[in-house]
């Protein structure tokens, strides 16, 4: 099984690797920070404007790129939790967020794809004229985006 629902009750005294507490939440849109290796918190992002949807790592962990629903793409440092740079001028709820691996960060809402170097700095605001965008992919090299579009007015 890729995915086991329990109860708090029923999991008491096993382990997982990853966990996922959707009813533990304490009224602040907010994003944990987890230590596998350590099995604990790290830490929790500051609180943050509007719920997180999408999130990616920087390839070597550092950082940590969080696209919200309210339009924003906000880049956070990871061991300190310090906000480095954001976007706030997409317009709605980020669909799609990736990063290569020399940091450049792709995001994706409604219409738009947003192409950003290092630090957030926008380099390509592409429109989408053939419906929203609702996936991203980055080749390997680096060199090729992929963009799953869906025709306006449909579900994911």
């Amino acid at each position: 099984h890729l995915v086991q629902i329990v109860t708090i009750n029923k999991s008491k005294g096993l382990e997982y690797p990853l966990v996922f507490c959707p009813f533990l939440w304490d009224g602040r849109s907010s994003v944990l920070i987890f230590d596998r290796a350590r099995q604990q918190v790290l830490s929790r992002l500051p609180k943050l404007p509007a719920p997180a949807v999408r999130l990616t790592y920087s390839t070597d962990g550092r950082q940590l790129a969080v696209g919200l629903s309210s339009g924003a793409v906000h880049l956070y440092e990871v061991e300190t939790g310090r906000l480095q740079a954001k976007d706030d001028g997409l317009s709605g709820a980020v669909t799609a967020l990736i990063m290569d691996r020399s940091g450049r960060i792709v995001a994706a809402a409604d219409h738009a794809i947003r192409l950003y170097g290092p630090g957030l700095n926008l380099l390509v605001n592409h429109p989408s004229e053939r419906g929203a965008v609702a996936g991203l992919a980055i080749s390997s090299d680096s060199q090729r985006i992929a963009a799953r579009l869906r025709p306006s007015g449909t579900g994911r």
